[in-house]
């Protein structure tokens, strides 16, 4: 009887065995299914690199709207892909919604804390945001990440300036110039800091090797042409602006041609000047500064109507213009009308209430006119807008004594 008890347990346990590993094994996928799954995971992640490129071609030519579709498209198949984040972050920057993009990048560098594009446009829009450190902290990462990328360099140095660390900037831009030797960009932002800081020899330099990188690139021609015209190089400024002003991509600027105009000037080339300031104001009868400019070109070439003629256009057109009115005091000044020369410069001084040169050329009037009280009266105005003028300090002194 205890065996057959036995038996019928030993049966029992071995049926249950049998069922626990048959049930056990109907759970669990078959190697068939394995591969199946991997495959079809392989498939979604190829397809989604590929809408994924093509939603970045879309984005490069400017179709925002079809390169969205794309990108929900490419995430319904593929929702762990960190990049379409960054795609559709750059997306929502372009369109100036901040607060969506940085929402998107978030999630991209959650699910890839390596992603250095991620945190680099996160870094943009803190930027925007005007939050400097975090937007250097993002930045950094970015760096760290991808220390190859020259563009977060750049982006770092920029938020150091933001932060008035221009001697850090430069100091950093400096140490990475031998790695980045072939990099223009690099070269440009230190001509700039060296502009900020009145260093135009050295901008020059600098300036110019970014040209030897880059020979078609504008901007870096424009900022060349600018160094060499704070460091008083103004035959190599015109060289550079009259191919620019040649150029059909930027002949029609009204900014270069006025730039090449007032360099003419310095360059006692008054003629060709007045040429280029009469064909800009038959451009645009608005331009207050081409007006401006066509007024200095005729005092250049003692045409004091046509100079006369010019500040008032520029008045005209521009009514808070204090050096328009300063222009006309100038002439009425030579021609001994007093009386509107003082007006001219009331105006001027009216209008540039920081600007030290209206009283100083109205206390010059007064005094030669032996009207020493109001030669006085007008420097002392001058030196409370500039106390540290010496100029006017002595020019008072002068008739104060």
């Amino acid at each position: 009887m205890i065996d057959r008890i036995h038996k019928s347990l030993s049966v029992l346990i071995a049926g249950a065995v049998v069922l626990g590993v048959v049930g056990c094994s109907s759970t669990q996928p078959t190697g068939h299914e394995v591969s199946k799954k991997a495959a079809e995971k392989r498939w979604m992640a190829v397809r989604s690199h590929m809408m994924l490129k093509m939603a970045q071609q879309q984005f490069d030519t400017g179709d925002l709207d079809q390169a969205q579709s794309s990108i929900q498209q490419a995430m319904a198949i593929d929702r762990d892909n960190p990049r379409l984040y960054v795609l559709n972050g750059r997306i929502e920057l372009e369109r100036g919604r901040l607060e969506r993009s940085h929402k998107w990048l978030t999630i991209a560098t959650r699910l890839d804390p390596n992603l250095a594009d991620g945190h680099y446009y996160q870094g943009v829009v803190l930027q925007r945001w005007q939050e400097w450190d975090k937007a250097l902290d993002a930045y950094r990462k970015a760096m760290g990440l991808a220390p190859d990328n020259p563009a977060y360099l750049l982006a770092f140095a920029e938020i150091m300036i933001q932060k008035d660390q221009i001697d850090l900037a430069m100091e950093l831009l400096k140490d990475k110039q031998a790695y980045f030797d072939q990099n223009a960009g690099i070269r440009v932002a230190l001509g700039q800091l060296h502009m900020l800081r009145g260093e135009s020899a050295e901008a020059v330099k600098y300036f110019r090797r970014a040209a030897l990188l880059r020979p078609d690139e504008v901007a870096i021609q424009e900022d060349l042409a600018r160094a060499f015209i704070q460091n008083k190089q103004h035959g190599e400024a015109v060289r550079i602006l009259e191919k620019l002003a040649r150029d059909p991509e930027t002949a029609k600027r009204a900014d270069i041609q006025r730039l090449l105009g007032e360099t003419y000037l310095k360059t006692d080339r008054p003629h060709e000047a007045r040429d280029l300031f009469v064909k800009l104001t038959r451009q645009d009868k608005s331009d207050a500064q081409a007006w401006l400019r066509l007024g200095e070109a005729s005092v250049a070439l003692q045409d004091d109507l046509g100079a006369l003629t010019a500040a008032r256009h520029a008045i005209k057109n521009d009514p808070g213009l204090a050096e328009a009115y300063m222009l006309a005091g100038l002439v009425f000044q030579k021609r001994q009308q007093l009386a509107e020369a003082a007006e001219m410069f009331d105006l001027a001084a009216e209008n540039a209430p920081k600007d030290a040169r209206p009283r100083v050329l109205q206390g010059i009037m007064y005094q030669r006119a032996g009207q020493k009280d109001a030669a006085r009266d007008a420097y002392t105005d001058a030196l409370r807008r500039e106390p540290s003028d010496t100029r006017v300090q002595r020019l008072l002194a002068g008739v104060t004594q």
